[in-house]
């Protein structure tokens, strides 16, 4: 009889464990947290963003690399690629389609050197630097100048204060419900 009943408390525990083990969520794409957010680099200023027509400055493929933290839809939205701009380490090309009402973005950028350490960046004020932009036409390029980065977080433009709150606090669950990210270089 004890024998029986210690070979259940160890199938029991196992089981237990196992199920614990596994979680509930969506599981659309690996996903990093926003838990890592810290103090940044100051940037300079006079930032710009400019619509680009062509993909000759894609130097990559092009697929989709910024990924939705939650995918609530899977229709692809959220989805974006961002590329490095050849021979500018300061600018990046994003292209994608937003779930907001309009195609107006705002994206932050961030340094990730691995899934528990990623820095975004921050202005001479310490406020999370971040630029708005239009998707309509597509791609939009993006200009952080002095601002060295490898991912970018973004959000639909009427989200822009909850997620600058967000990080700034480096606070994941103070973050909108809809955001992407993902690292590009």
């Amino acid at each position: 009889m004890f024998h029986q009943h210690k070979t259940y408390s160890v199938f029991a525990t196992g089981l237990f464990l196992a199920l614990s083990s596994v979680g509930c969520g969506n599981m659309s794409s690996a996903r990093m947290p926003v838990k890592a957010p810290s103090s940044a680099y100051a940037a300079g200023s006079g930032f710009t963003a400019t619509e680009t027509s062509s993909s000759s400055a894609l130097p990559c493929s092009g697929q989709s690399n910024i990924f939705p933290d939650y995918d609530y839809t899977f229709d692809g939205a959220n989805h974006f690629a961002a590329c490095a701009v050849e021979k500018d380490v300061y600018k990046v090309d994003v292209s994608g389609e937003s779930s907001g009402t309009t195609q107006e973005v705002c994206i932050f950028p961030a340094q990730a050197y691995d899934s528990e350490r990623v820095y975004v960046k921050r202005d001479t004020k310490g406020v999370p630097l971040f630029q708005c932009a239009s998707l309509k036409q597509g791609k939009v390029q993006l200009n952080f100048p002095y601002t060295n980065f490898n991912a970018l977080f973004i959000v639909n433009s009427e989200d822009k204060n909850a997620m600058q709150a967000c990080l700034a606090a480096k606070d994941y669950y103070a973050c909108p419900r809809q955001y992407s990210y993902g690292q590009f270089r």
